[in-house]
């Protein structure tokens, strides 16, 4: 987050809460995924969850999870273990339903804290969103001349939002 908030100075802070972040997090993947330290962020963040795992596992057998499973027919409660066969930490209920980590955190029913506003535009300066995207920042500022992209941040530093950028991108492919 701290990243984020370091080289995306217009970018508000979410609350330091566990839901806050993560949505915060989830709402710029493409902005990290475009980051030059994102493949070593990943393996390291791979790395100490599997350490985490095998320190809890060898200690209680397996991270107990608040909660019961997500198939609204059952009711077991689930743990966090690592799949023995791809080596990644996986959901499961006692019954055998199994999410990625990743499924079961971008479930929306687990965020219970709502936002206490309206959710933050998220927003590129032009050369990060251009290379997030794939397009050059020649193309991004004739949208933004043209009208079809509205331009934001400072006087001396344009920037766009991921969105509108993602559906003039989209529109532009059909």
């Amino acid at each position: 987050m701290d990243l984020v908030l370091s080289e995306c100075p217009t970018i508000s802070p979410p609350r330091r809460d566990t839901a806050s972040t993560a949505q915060f997090l989830v709402g710029r993947t493409v902005w990290l995924a475009a980051h030059p330290s994102a493949a070593d962020f990943v393996v390291e963040i791979g790395d100490l969850f599997r350490d985490i795992l095998r320190f809890v596992e060898r200690e209680h057998g397996s991270a107990a999870v608040s909660g019961k499973c997500r198939d609204p027919r059952c009711i077991a409660p689930v743990t966090v273990e690592l799949d023995s066969i791809d080596k990644c930490a996986v959901v499961r209920c006692k019954l055998g339903h199994r999410w990625t980590v990743y499924e079961w955190l971008s479930d929306e029913r687990l965020i219970t804290d709502p936002p206490a506003e309206e959710p933050k535009r998220r927003t590129l300066p032009t050369k990060v969103a251009a290379e997030a995207f794939g397009i050059q920042e020649a193309t991004i500022r004739q949208w933004a001349k043209r009208g079809r992209l509205t331009r934001y941040g400072l006087r001396d530093r344009a920037e766009y939002d991921i969105d509108e950028i993602a559906h003039l991108i989209h529109v532009r492919k059909h």
